[in-house]
C-alpha cells in the first residue's frame, strides 16, 4: 500500500473534523483546530501538533495527532491544561470523553482511506510521566470545573480497548467511544452516562 500524500492526510483530517462534529453533537471540539493546521511529515507518518515545534506552540491545550502510513493513528492530548490539582495530576473528564470520540472518528476516517474493508482495534489510556502522583478527575459542576468527589484516585489507568467493524456507522462510532471512555472513567469509580 503506497504512503498517503500530504493532501490525502489533510483530507483525512478535514473529513474527521466534520464527522466528529456530526457524531459528538453540541460538545466543544478539542482536536479541530489542531487537525486543521498544516500537517508535517514524520518518519512514515503525517503529524499535526501544536507542541513539538517551538514555532507552533500555543498557550492552549497541547495536542499531537499522527497518521501512520501503515494505517495506525496516534492521538495525544494534555488532559490537565488549566487545572490545578496540587500534588496530583488533574484529568479533565470532559476533554477525555471528547477526545475519545474524536480519536475514534479519526481512526475510522483514516481506515476508510487506507483499507476500508478491515476492522480497527482501538486502545485508549491516560499516560503520565510521574508514577508517584495520583490522577484526580475533574468535571463540570454548575458551570465550572471541580474535582469529582468520592472517586478513586489511582496512580495510573489501565488501557481501555474496543474494536470497530469495517461497516461502522455513526452509532457504532459513538458506542466505541463510549466503551473506551467508560473503561477509563470506571477506574476512577465514575459511571459515564449516555
Amino acid at each position: 500500500m503506497p504512503a498517503p500524500t500530504r493532501s490525502e492526510a489533510a483530507e483525512v483530517f478535514q473529513q474527521a473534523i466534520v464527522s466528529a462534529a456530526r457524531i459528538a453533537g453540541p460538545r466543544p471540539a478539542v482536536l479541530s483546530n489542531r487537525l486543521a493546521d498544516d500537517v508535517r511529515v514524520g518518519l512514515r507518518r503525517w503529524i499535526g501538533s501544536n507542541f513539538l515545534v517551538p514555532d507552533r506552540h500555543t498557550r492552549g491545550r497541547g495536542a499531537l495527532v499522527e497518521l501512520h502510513h501503515d494505517g495506525s493513528v496516534v492521538v495525544c492530548v494534555d488532559v490537565s491544561t488549566h487545572l490545578a490539582a496540587g500534588d496530583d495530576t488533574a484529568v479533565d473528564t470532559l476533554v477525555l470523553r471528547t477526545v475519545t470520540q474524536e480519536a475514534v472518528t479519526l481512526a475510522d476516517t483514516h481506515r476508510l482511506h487506507r483499507a476500508p474493508d478491515t476492522a480497527v482495534e482501538i486502545t485508549a489510556t491516560v499516560a503520565t510521566t510521574s508514577t508517584d502522583r495520583r490522577l484526580l478527575p475533574f468535571d463540570y459542576d454548575f458551570g465550572r470545573m471541580e474535582v469529582v468527589e468520592e472517586t478513586r484516585r489511582p496512580k495510573r489507568l489501565l488501557p481501555s480497548s474496543s474494536e470497530l467493524a469495517p461497516n461502522a456507522d455513526d452509532e457504532a462510532l459513538r458506542e466505541c467511544a463510549f466503551e473506551l471512555a467508560s473503561g477509563l472513567l470506571h477506574q476512577f469509580g465514575m459511571d459515564l452516562r449516555r
